[in-house]
């Protein structure tokens, strides 16, 4: 049948660009190294900066909300730790393929090696990241659980969905370049309606729109979760599992299907 050929071709540039893991590793290094050059903390920029947005914010909506400080503080520093990394993977996946050009018109390179060097890339940062978490927790008495262990299948899980958003995205937005702009925007809008900086309980009868069928929301719980001291729920389990399942299959399909065509599309 068409749809296992494509299927096929899919799975073999997968599977040969998680082989090609020294490259994609050394360039995900790289990338950090040229982006910070001649800073004097390098990456941890970022980190710093998501400080003093968590600093300021936290103290300003712990009222808002009318929570202690030493809940919502860690709450909003474990959200963002995640929802940085989730939306700076997908962010960056818009032009994933463009900004592989001159790699990519080499013939015989897996393709999918680009998507891994952008995923190792943030998920360095997300470490990087953590250590505000870790200072919070200091801070504010929170030490960790046996549920923190949670945090290795959360992140095994949450980086298999990154693999086909990243393919996907990537593949769509190399054809449409105006799908970059509109991805931006919508994930503008995503984390204001996601249980970021809110609880889900403020959504009140809202709930079963804006949280329970919210994707975002789950990939976030998958990771805040493990390092709030609480296991990840089933449903978030079933839905990042399912997202997982039905993503792959639509992505191994569009994705083999116009792989041969990105050459010409960039």
């Amino acid at each position: 049948m068409q749809l296992d050929k494509f299927a096929k071709t899919a799975v073999q540039d997968i599977v040969g660009g998680a082989f090609n893991w020294r490259l994609w590793s050394w360039l995900g290094w790289k990338d950090t190294r040229l982006r910070y050059r001649r800073t004097l903390i390098g990456p941890f920029w970022q980190t710093l900066s998501m400080a003093i947005f968590v600093g300021a914010l936290g103290f300003l909506y712990s009222n808002f909300w009318n929570m202690e400080v030493s809940v919502f503080i860690p709450y909003l520093t474990a959200g963002m730790t995640a929802w940085i990394l989730i939306n700076t993977i997908v962010t960056e996946s818009t032009a994933i393929f463009v900004a592989s050009t001159p790699f990519i018109m080499q013939k015989g390179m897996p393709y999918s090696t680009f998507v891994y060097q952008v995923i190792h890339r943030n998920v360095v940062v997300f470490f990087h990241n953590l250590i505000v978490f870790v200072l919070v927790m200091v801070v504010f008495g929170v030490y960790p659980t046996v549920s923190l262990l949670f945090l290795i299948p959360s992140l095994a899980l949450f980086m298999l969905n990154a693999l086909w958003v990243a393919l996907l995205v990537g593949t769509l937005c190399t054809r449409f370049r105006d799908f970059g702009n509109l991805i931006v925007s919508i994930l503008q809008i995503i984390f204001f309606i996601t249980p970021v900086f809110w609880i889900p309980e403020q959504a009140g009868s809202r709930k079963v729109l804006f949280v329970d069928p919210n994707p975002f929301y789950h990939f976030i719980e998958l990771i805040r979760a493990p390092l709030l001291g609480h296991p990840p729920t089933m449903m978030n389990w079933a839905v990042t599992i399912g997202t997982l399942v039905v993503g792959s299959c639509l992505t191994l399909i569009i994705f083999g299907r116009f792989r041969s065509r990105i050459p010409y599309w960039i």
